[in-house]
């Protein structure tokens, strides 16, 4: 195992578990490097996934996209043995893998740690392969969000009460 310190604090961990390698970072490198295009941060993760590959093993970029909120889509080309993704696990995420004949499967989803997910691939799909997460909203989701609307309108109708207030026509005082 080995980890990097910053200011006393491991920012970055790798080792073994198993027959597989675990990295994690803990100032959420992924995200950091692609939202301000991070060019040392981006050949450091590189750097550091190419070391913990199997001899003659490879990193490949994915196809990835996000047509809205709900749904995630991802496309593989080659064998994989999951994915890891960068998303808040809720129970009602779920997940379908399509093959290139068009044969479609549901996939579990397992919380893989603070805003992750993982889905496990089954070995015997025919490559490339479509995998497509979807959250399903379920009663407690609107339930949370009826709530918080009623809690913007609430706060909207106090501000204008007293906004109201603050502009209403000023009293007469009695003069000494």
């Amino acid at each position: 195992m080995g980890y990097i310190l910053q200011q006393g604090r491991v920012i970055a961990a790798y080792g073994r578990l198993g027959e597989g390698s675990v990295l994690w970072f803990g100032a959420n490198l992924p995200y950091h490097m692609a939202y301000y295009d991070n060019w040392a941060e981006k050949a450091f993760m590189v750097k550091t996934l190419k070391s913990m590959c199997k001899p003659g093993g490879e990193i490949r970029p994915l196809k990835i996209s996000r047509p809205n909120y709900s749904t995630i889509v991802t496309f593989l080309d080659e064998a994989s043995k999951g994915l890891v993704v960068k998303e808040t696990y809720y129970p009602s995420w779920e997940a379908e893998v399509e093959d290139h004949l068009g044969r479609k499967r549901k996939l579990e989803i397992y919380d893989a740690g603070i805003h992750m997910m993982y889905i496990c691939l089954p070995e015997d799909l025919h490559y490339p392969v479509k995998v497509t997460l979807r959250l399903r909203p379920d009663p407690p989701y609107y339930v949370g969000g009826g709530i918080s609307i009623m809690t913007v309108l609430m706060a909207f109708h106090i501000a204008l009460k007293k906004g109201k207030a603050r502009f209403s026509k000023p009293r007469k005082h009695n003069s000494l």
